[in-house]
């Protein structure tokens, strides 16, 4: 047996029925943003609208990104994750860890004699063994300050150049979409150390 510690695969398998419910909310943004109402001939106000699909297509992109960066699960997810224990204190990706609901050995066998360090973000003390599966929930009940300015700074950023990206870039996929710096250096202090080498 070897002393190491690997991920070797994991996978999302949040149950996506129904859209998750962002950090932020659309009149978080706007607010951010400083989008005001115009006023009509009558003096009435109006809200701004228009661009509430984009801005909210943003905040999901913005979301996923810092979760990406870091390495952590802002919203809630469920993950199945593939690793090798050997040196022990594995780190469970992904996190803060909500609940741990599976260990299964390599022949799929569960294992109920196992011992996790560490509060927010956990740590696999034991069992020291290859190819275990682990499925647990993960996510922030209440997600800090910083990374809610971090998702602010990405919708600013990324709205105030809509003239060179749009929604259907956001929807098609964000992994070319960039992070402002600001914004990275608002995400950092988040940074979990395994992602380091990624």
């Amino acid at each position: 047996m070897n002393n190491q510690n690997l991920l070797l695969d994991y996978k999302d398998i949040t149950d996506e029925s129904g859209d998750p419910t962002e950090p932020i909310s659309l009149q978080v943004a706007k607010d951010y943003l400083r989008l005001e109402g115009w006023q009509g001939e009558d003096e009435s106000g109006s809200e701004f609208e228009f661009d509430d699909d984009l801005i909210s297509v943003m905040i999901t992109a913005a979301r996923m990104k810092a979760e990406s960066f870091c390495g952590i699960s802002i919203i809630s997810h469920t993950w199945k994750v593939l690793l090798t224990n050997c040196a022990g204190d594995f780190e469970l990706p992904f996190g803060p860890v909500i609940e741990l609901t599976s260990i299964k050995n390599k022949n799929d066998d569960d294992i109920s004699s196992y011992k996790l360090r560490g509060f927010s973000f956990q740590f696999l003390e034991y069992p020291r063994q290859e190819l275990l599966t682990l499925e647990y929930t993960a996510g922030y009940d209440e997600v800090p300050a910083e990374i809610i300015l971090a998702i602010k700074q990405m919708v600013w950023y990324w709205y105030n150049i809509r003239g060179t990206i749009d929604a259907t870039s956001f929807q098609a996929g964000i992994s070319n979409v960039m992070i402002p710096e600001i914004a990275l250096a608002t995400l950092r202090p988040f940074k979990r150390a395994w992602t380091w080498l990624a």
